[in-house]
């Protein structure tokens, strides 16, 4: 493509953007609150319309208001203003629980520091989708000692909480956690367990980040067998640098998954593992 196409192909997608942008704004003054919220949600996707998302949270259908706080959690924080922050620490107060909750993961999202306070008493909230986006945003906003108040959660009967809680560990670099993520990890891997996926990426993240190496032989079993964390297995693998595992994984370069056999080239690459395909020794 030549330096003119690729002006012109960049200027198309501009006028597109503005031509979505004018739809949604559009919509975003129906009455009908499934189209506006849908409107709304495409706005801030788009980072456009901010003054409109600003309203949006007043609006009297919570639908709306949810896709608003969302949607103002997609801003750049440079171009974040006071109005913005105020109107979602605000909206913390909605009479909406799942308006609460958007409006904590927001504030978590744009690191807003001067909500951490205001957030911190929902960690004793009964409702789990308002504890889970206060673990959530608190592992955001830190600082690394507010894990002392979350690595409790590990213990919780709520796998949602669980698997908040088993993130933030490893957002917050909490090494004191590594060997009770490592214990539910084996837990979720022995047979006949009920998988919850998200609980096993988190741990798995969790555990790959604090590169807890006593995890390589189950993360290596995971990545052969575990159909839908193959390749977060070997993620995990390759932030602890673990060359032991590439011989055992090698023959999944011949697998199906486009992802999985990614994931495999670069856990060779950064191990310098000796028996690499030539492929890899090019990336």
């Amino acid at each position: 493509m030549g330096e003119d196409d690729a002006v012109e192909a960049a200027n198309e997608k501009l006028v597109e953007r503005e031509q979505e942008i004018d739809r949604n704004l559009s919509a975003a003054r129906s009455k009908n609150p499934a189209v506006k919220g849908k409107a709304i949600k495409r706005l801030g996707e788009l980072q456009a319309g901010t003054q409109v998302l600003l309203k949006a949270l007043n609006d009297p259908a919570a639908m709306v208001r949810v896709e608003a706080a969302y949607g103002l959690g997609h801003l750049k924080i440079e171009n974040l203003g006071t109005d913005v922050i105020e109107s979602l620490l605000a909206a913390i107060d909605d009479t909406s629980d799942k308006v609460c909750a958007a409006a904590i993961s927001s504030l978590g999202k744009l690191g807003v520091e001067q909500a951490r306070e205001q957030i911190l008493p929902f960690l004793k909230d009964g409702n789990a989708q308002l504890a889970s986006a206060a673990i959530r945003a608190l592992a955001r906003l830190g600082p690394p000692e507010i894990a002392e108040q979350l690595v409790g959660f590990l213990e919780s009967e709520h796998p949602q909480l669980q698997s908040e809680a088993a993130r933030a560990m490893g957002v917050l670099r909490y090494s004191q956690a590594s060997e009770r993520l490592l214990a539910l990890l084996q837990e979720l891997a022995q047979p006949g367990a009920l998988v919850i996926g998200a609980l096993l990426g988190n741990l798995i993240y969790a555990l790959g980040v604090l590169k807890v190496r006593q995890a390589i032989p189950l993360l290596i079993e995971l990545a052969q067998n575990q159909v839908g964390m193959r390749s977060r297995a070997v993620q995990a693998l390759i932030e602890m640098n673990a060359v032991e595992a590439v011989p055992l994984l090698a023959h999944m370069l011949a697998d199906p998954g486009e992802s999985i056999r990614e994931s495999l080239i670069r856990l060779m690459v950064v191990t310098r593992y000796a028996g690499a395909p030539l492929c890899c020794a090019r990336c």
